[in-house]
């Protein structure tokens, strides 16, 4: 959620400047994003532990694909980011981008040519 700080009350802007030890200006915008407060990280042996559980866990994921060429897995993460991004950009308040088909260039006009 995105707040232009010249669209806030008085009083919304003091309880921000409080929260960020600063004054705003009005040019300014504020991002507000709710989060998952973290559990503190482990310490000592529980960290230790954890730790190595993670390695575990990445060594028996490198098993499954030991026999995937290199340039498999890369293509895979790639479609997969490609997947994400997509869809965050679908999801988003943000207009839509030009689709482009293969092969085609666009003019400074704006025609798509193939």
């Amino acid at each position: 959620m995105v707040h232009h700080v010249k669209d806030l009350s008085p009083d919304q802007r003091v309880a921000i400047e409080n929260l960020l030890g600063r004054t705003l200006c009005d040019e300014e915008s504020l991002t507000i994003r709710p989060a998952r407060i973290l559990h503190e990280a482990p310490m000592g042996e529980d960290r230790v532990r954890a730790f190595r559980n993670y390695r575990e866990h990445l060594d028996m994921l490198a098993a499954c694909v030991q026999d995937v060429p290199e340039e498999e897995i890369d293509a895979a993460v790639d479609e997969a980011l490609h997947a994400v991004r997509h869809q965050a950009w679908q999801s988003s308040a943000l207009p839509s981008r030009p689709r482009f088909e293969a092969g085609a260039t666009q003019s400074r006009a704006g025609s798509t040519r193939g």
